[in-house]
């Protein structure tokens, strides 16, 4: 895996960590701050925004998703810590 894809998945893994803390700290919050587009986005945010404990199992999920492409990164070559 080049360096580029290597920088590239760890940023994409920083930022679902991030975006999963925020979720389950702040789902509301969070999650309104999506709102703005399309009808059918803005029912989809809604729906999130008004049932928090399933935005912030969606935001346990991001971390899970942000850990694993990280471990990944070691099975592709990264660097040890």
């Amino acid at each position: 895996m080049s360096i580029f894809a290597r920088r590239l998945a760890e940023v994409v893994g920083l930022a679902a960590i991030g975006d999963g803390t925020m979720a389950m700290l702040k789902p509301r919050r969070h999650a309104a701050l999506w709102r703005g587009g399309p009808s059918w986005w803005d029912e989809t945010i809604r729906y999130f925004e008004e049932r928090p404990a399933l935005m912030r199992a969606a935001g346990v999920a991001g971390i899970a998703f942000g850990i694993w492409l990280a471990a990944r990164m070691d099975e592709a070559g990264g660097d040890a810590d």
